[in-house]
């Protein structure tokens, strides 16, 4: 079984060989006691309250994953870190994504997980991230009832980020190709994959085999995170208090910020960052192509950052596409790499 998992940092995705799709967002906060949750009639508790014990039994912790650590979790995580394979929140989200993926699967089926690194990390961390995920061997229960599910990879492949989403665009979820017009035509390909912290981009020859040129290919430092951190200073400046990350998350969810009797226009703020944001983005990669953007045939968008600041990106080269189902492109690029290696 195949399984494909994008550890974002906003967002965790993940897409199954059989189909299965998960995605929720990548924040990790400390398990406790959470009986009092529904007593007003609030929702059932959503997902995931998880559990972990290693292979021979022994206590791994237990961890609020995903909405129910925004909504609960005092001391809510998310990983920032460049370096993710050390993030104490890695491995929790990791085991929640490959339950989550292969809950209806036999216990001991063999697992080949696929998944990506930021490109200015693949280089250095690819194989220490890999030789991690296939040591790892955990027993997950979720949610506090059934029986605990061994999570154990029998083999990994780490694929660098955005040439990912390129790769969903040329193959399907089997690895074979999907568009031959695409490989016919030839010439260079990009791809930006804006992101929650960064964006990647990279430079795909059709010429050459596929060929990454990595010259034309990197991270940059920006992505819907400093949209976040630009709309929050504002929004500082004007209450004179700080807001925290949970309010922060709910005025974006709702459009506003209510302080002291005032609404304060977050979805507006929140634009003029994104425009901001956006040119920054294409300043950055623009600089890193140069006069050999000329050459480019197309340049796709992917990633969930590209949805939420397309009005804004569309004027980043004479000919620009937004991949299908860009939150998951990553993810589904990954999948197809799985099945042309296995």
């Amino acid at each position: 079984m195949r399984i494909a998992v994008d550890l974002g940092y906003g967002y965790i995705k993940g897409i199954a060989e059989n189909g299965e799709r998960i995605i929720f967002p990548s924040v990790v906060g400390s398990g406790r006691d959470l009986s009092h949750v529904g007593l007003f009639g609030a929702n059932a508790l959503p997902e995931y309250h998880v559990w972990l014990k290693g292979a021979e039994g022994e206590a791994r912790g237990n961890f609020l994953v995903g909405v129910l650590a925004q909504r609960e979790a005092r001391d809510l995580s998310r990983p920032f870190d460049d370096d993710k394979i050390d993030h104490p929140s890695t491995r929790a989200l990791v085991a929640t994504a490959a339950y989550l993926l292969t809950r209806r699967l036999e216990p001991g089926s063999s697992i080949h997980l696929a998944t990506g690194l930021p490109f200015r990390h693949y280089r250095s961390q690819k194989e220490r991230f890999r030789d991690n995920l296939a040591d790892l061997a955990l027993q997950v229960q979720m949610n506090g009832h059934g029986d605990a599910r061994t999570v154990a990879f029998e083999r990994v492949t780490v694929f660098p980020q955005a040439a990912g989403a390129f790769y969903s665009c040329l193959l399907d979820g089997e690895g074979r190709v999907r568009d031959l017009g695409l490989l016919q035509k030839g010439g260079l390909i990009g791809i930006v994959d804006v992101g929650y912290k960064t964006t990647d981009y990279v430079v795909v020859d059709l010429d050459d085999g596929l060929a990454l040129r990595e010259n034309m290919s990197g991270t940059v430092e920006a992505g819907v995170s400093t949209v976040w951190r630009m709309v929050q200073s504002d929004l500082e400046g004007l209450t004179g208090v700080p807001i925290n990350q949970s309010e922060l998350e709910r005025a974006f969810r709702s459009g506003a910020l209510h302080f002291r009797g005032r609404d304060y226009p977050v979805g507006e703020m929140a634009n003029q960052a994104k425009k901001l944001v956006a040119r920054a983005i294409m300043d950055a990669v623009q600089m890193s192509w140069g006069d050999r953007a000329h050459y480019l045939r197309t340049v796709y968008l992917a990633g969930g950052g590209a949805l939420e600041m397309q009005e804004y990106l569309w004027a980043m080269h004479h000919r620009v596409e937004m991949v299908p189902d860009p939150q998951y492109a990553n993810a589904a690029g990954f999948l197809a790499v799985a099945a042309k290696v296995s």
